[in-house]
């Protein structure tokens, strides 16, 4: 069993695996192997935290506590920061049954942010200046600015993008 996740860019996820032997027991003392490839590129994460075009240099998982929870391994994984997915591999060497497992992490937005902002487009205060059709979202405070639009338009007799004040 392998997690699988979306975070927000440029933080850290923990990759976690547990591995079992052919008899269903926890399989500890292994060399785990973990294999992250980026899908804009296809290069491969090296041991050495650089990305290279062939999986040469696999990182490898280490054993989280193999007294307390053996067959457990991790590996801390820092997302750059780009919006990008990635396909995971770990490698539990032939003792691990099943030997390989996958995954995917997807590398997102910020999603408390983006959260933040929409239900602020829905409640709270916005200001609209007539003359050029700027639209102001408050945050919560109903002062501070959160984002302003700024429509646009491809040809001035016919607009596609209209921004109505409510009446």
């Amino acid at each position: 069993m392998m997690n699988t996740d979306f975070a927000t860019k440029g933080t850290t996820r923990r990759i976690v695996a547990i591995l079992v032997d052919t008899t269903g027991a926890p399989a500890a003392g292994l060399s785990a192997l973990l294999r992250i490839q980026r899908q804009s590129d296809g290069q491969y994460l090296q041991s050495d935290d650089t990305w290279d075009a062939s999986p040469s240099d696999d990182p490898e998982l280490a054993q989280t506590n193999s007294a307390n929870m053996p067959g457990v391994y991790h590996f801390d994984f820092t997302l750059p920061d780009a919006v990008d997915h990635y396909t995971v591999r770990v490698d539990g060497t032939a003792s691990a049954h099943p030997r390989y497992l996958f995954g995917r992490l997807s590398a997102t937005v910020d999603r408390d942010g983006d959260l933040k902002l929409s239900r602020a487009m829905l409640a709270n205060r916005q200001q609209q200046a007539i003359a050029t059709g700027v639209v102001t979202v408050m945050d919560d405070d109903g002062t501070t600015p959160l984002i302003t639009l700024t429509p646009t338009v491809d040809d001035t007799a016919n607009p596609t993008l209209n921004i109505l004040t409510p009446s």
